[in-house]
């Protein structure tokens, strides 16, 4: 059976993190509460398996 890892973390145009995945249900367009604006961010995925490992990121736009 392998074991997968999931690392995918969502950052704002001037690069902080404004969500980390942990296992929850996904992004609410939210950080520290506070509704983030229409705008475009960069996300960073790694999907990592025992015998194998998936990276990419790419950019997301939040629309309200």
């Amino acid at each position: 059976r392998a074991l997968l890892k999931l690392l995918l973390n969502l950052h704002n145009r001037w690069g902080d993190l404004v969500y980390e995945y942990k296992g929850d249900s996904g992004w609410d367009g939210k950080w520290n509460g506070a509704d983030q604006p229409e705008d475009v961010y960069t996300y960073y995925l790694v999907v990592d398996k025992t015998s194998e490992k998936f990276v990419t990121s790419g950019n997301v736009t939040l629309i309200r």
